[in-house]
């Protein structure tokens, strides 16, 4: 299981489809906003809202398990279990991440840069 703590307005992605947002704390539960992406643009195709409580866990998507583990002066200590193969990055590290990706796919000399011919 993978723990991140999170405040108010701070994300996690789960992979490229899934992202996991702290709406609201407060003292005893917080409001999770979860939502997926789908479609070539990246558009939001569904978002679900999630009020937990400390100990209480859902899964918001298939094979992906959220909990929440502590919620403490403004806080909250997500768990995640998910399979191997998905990755999970705080939001701010997955744009710096996802913006490399894009640079290095677009550098002259990679495969998917256009040149003249």
């Amino acid at each position: 299981m993978l723990v991140l703590s999170r405040t108010r307005g701070q994300a996690i992605m789960i992979g490229d489809d899934v992202k996991v947002a702290v709406t609201e704390v407060g003292d005893v539960r917080v409001l999770l906003t979860v939502s997926h992406r789908a479609g070539v643009n990246g558009g939001i195709d569904r978002t679900m809202k999630y009020w937990m409580k400390s100990d209480e866990a859902t899964e918001i998507a298939d094979g992906i398990v959220c909990s929440v583990m502590m919620i403490s002066h403004g806080k909250v200590r997500l768990g995640f279990r998910c399979p191997d193969t998905v990755r999970i990055d705080r939001a701010e590290i997955y744009e710096i991440n996802r913006r490399e990706r894009e640079r290095q796919k677009n550098a002259p000399g990679s495969d998917n840069h256009a040149g003249p011919i």
